[in-house]
């Protein structure tokens, strides 16, 4: 049993960094002084990472939007089933328990000029309590031909249990340095334009779970504190 998940993360991990590799060949040609973040869509001759051309042959003129959506096919060829809840999976699960790989998703940061950036968004509690939460961790659900993306804030976990302080320094825009091991994924999700970005780095992949209800509030806690 432990042999096979081996082989199903390893066969995940192979195929993203086989993704992955071919937009690593390439220089990002960047002018120092665009290296900022619009509102409004940037002008496509600044601020783009041009390859040669993807693998249908077109040329490829935002290579976040690029690598974003092959996060995207990456998760979706292990994630058999889009349905948090559904019978269809539980049967599937119950019948070949061991065929669920161990990794589903690509974790990634995003950078809007030298900065990274926190995605912001409310997050509810049981009793329907919210509260403004901060993430630079990140889930692609979606992209569409437009590259508007919406994106599930992540927070990482330390032996599984949810990090218990913000992850942003309070003096200035800097990420606080900790010993992370994994991911949860908070239900609460960004629509972005990835054409505003300027860089993206991603983590090797994880099994990201959706978090608990406890695990919510102690999220919601941390913020608050």
């Amino acid at each position: 049993m432990g042999s096979k998940k081996y082989k199903h993360r390893k066969k995940f991990e192979e195929n993203w960094m086989e993704e992955l590799s071919h937009d690593h060949h390439h220089h990002y040609h960047m002018d120092e002084n665009r290296h900022h973040c619009h509102q409004h869509h940037l002008d496509e001759n600044k601020n783009h990472c041009h390859d040669e051309h993807d693998k249908d042959g077109k040329d490829d003129k935002n290579c976040i939007c690029n690598i974003v959506r092959r996060i995207l096919k990456a998760q979706e060829e292990v994630d058999e089933c889009q349905c948090e809840v559904s019978c269809e999976r539980s049967i599937r699960q119950m019948l070949a328990p061991n065929d669920c790989p161990p990794a589903n998703t690509v974790p990634f940061t995003l950078t809007c000029g030298c900065d990274l950036f926190f995605g912001k968004t409310v997050i509810y509690d049981k009793h329907g309590l919210f509260c403004l939460i901060s993430s630079p961790f990140f889930k692609v659900k979606k992209v569409d031909h437009n590259c508007c993306a919406v994106l599930e804030l992540l927070w990482p976990t330390c032996n599984g249990e949810p990090h218990n302080g913000p992850l942003k320094c309070p003096d200035h825009n800097s990420f606080l340095c900790c010993n992370f091991s994994g991911f949860i994924g908070t239900g609460a999700c960004i629509t972005v334009d990835l054409s505003c970005f300027c860089g993206i780095s991603c983590l090797k992949p994880h099994m990201v779970d959706e978090a608990t209800a406890n695990q919510i509030h102690q999220i919601i806690k941390c913020h608050k504190n």
